[in-house]
């Protein structure tokens, strides 16, 4: 069985590393040290990641993460963060991540992080079934007030 794809986008090589010994026994693991060069990978035809791990350590989360997740065609995004601040993990989950992870905080083993991950990817999964299924609900809702004027 041909194991998913995840992207890893940090640039701390030991914690890159560490994640990707965690995560190889259950996912195919590319990685990335810099935002620009994960962005163009995502942007490679054929390119089809379960998620994508993403450490904005080195940008202005601020002004670059809800424009890169606009960029990020995969199911998942999850943040992997040194920062605990409650502003800036509401605001990465408004903008589009399912996951927020806080380095050396967060207990992270392979079975936990693993977990994680297929929790975020399911959450979004189901996110994107219920956006469908409001957008038919909204469609047919218009076409039977048309048809009652």
């Amino acid at each position: 069985m041909m194991k998913e794809k995840i992207l890893i986008i940090e640039d701390s090589e030991d914690y890159r590393v560490a994640l990707r010994i965690m995560l190889e026994p259950f996912f195919h693991v590319e990685q990335s040290h810099t935002l620009a060069n994960g962005l163009a990978r995502l942007k490679q035809p054929g390119t089809n990641y379960l998620a994508v791990l993403i450490d904005l350590a080195d940008s202005e989360w601020r002004t670059t993460f809800p424009s890169v997740a606009k960029q990020i065609p995969a199911p998942a995004i999850v943040i992997v963060s040194q920062s605990d601040d409650p502003d800036v993990v509401v605001n990465m989950l408004r903008w589009g991540a399912v996951g927020y992870l806080v380095k050396g905080k967060d207990d992270l083993d392979s079975a936990h992080l693993y977990r994680r991950i297929k929790n975020a990817v399911s959450h979004e999964r189901v996110a994107n079934k219920l956006d469908t299924v409001t957008e038919i609900i909204e469609r047919e809702t218009d076409v039977l007030v048309a048809r009652a004027s």
